[in-house]
């Protein structure tokens, strides 16, 4: 076998002499390693286009009204929602209760009242001791009675001021951590016609948009 310079050998199998070179590289192949290289590279390829279709769908996801299972702040918030309304319920039963217990309170005391006309009424008929004062007297009570029983949602007031004075807007904030990323700039990458060389027998993956 012929001798050939070191600068003629290809730079693969080290054994066939180099018939050109790739402009990338600049490394010289034969004509088997010269496919073999461009294959290599169309590999490459086609993992950067893969990547570019993974990146284009996460983008895409972020900017869609559907990203509640993607992005962690979803999830922050739904849970900081789900607080604010167990506090809210937890405040409002309280005060049901309280309400129910004045309205309660209230209405054992008239009931007590009730309770000493009723016997009185009860022992007047059997006895039949009663003259006209006694009737004006028990129908005042009973008109007494009948004016507290009608206040009873009177006696009772639900404040709600310091709910007025809370700034709902500043309750939750979205804050970016790096607001400067949104203005970033991807380096330009010169396209090379050697990319599209007639070596390249491998089918591309297909950009996704």
């Amino acid at each position: 076998m012929m001798p050939f310079g070191t600068s003629s050998i290809c730079a693969i199998c080290r054994n066939q002499p180099s018939i050109t070179s790739c402009e990338g590289c600049q490394k010289k192949f034969c004509t088997t390693c010269l496919s073999q290289h461009r294959d290599q590279l169309s590999m490459e390829l086609d993992d950067l286009v893969n990547h570019r279709n993974e990146l284009s769908e996460i983008i895409n996801s972020a900017s869609s009204n559907n990203t509640n299972n993607i992005n962690p702040c979803f999830e922050e918030i739904n849970r900081w929602q789900n607080e604010m309304h167990k506090n809210i319920d937890r405040i409002a039963i309280i005060a049901r209760e309280q309400v129910r217990q004045l309205l309660s309170e209230a209405s054992k005391n008239v009931r007590t009242e009730l309770d000493r006309i009723s016997h009185d009424l009860q022992q007047r008929q059997k006895t039949g001791g009663y003259v006209e004062g006694d009737l004006d007297r028990i129908k005042q009570q009973l008109t007494s009675l009948n004016g507290i029983v009608q206040r009873f949602n009177e006696q009772i007031r639900i404040d709600t001021y310091n709910t007025n004075s809370i700034n709902w807007d500043t309750l939750l904030v979205v804050i970016p951590i790096n607001a400067s990323q949104k203005n970033i700039k991807v380096p330009n990458v010169s396209t090379n016609s050697m990319l599209y060389s007639s070596y390249n027998q491998r089918k591309s993956f297909v950009l996704i948009v």
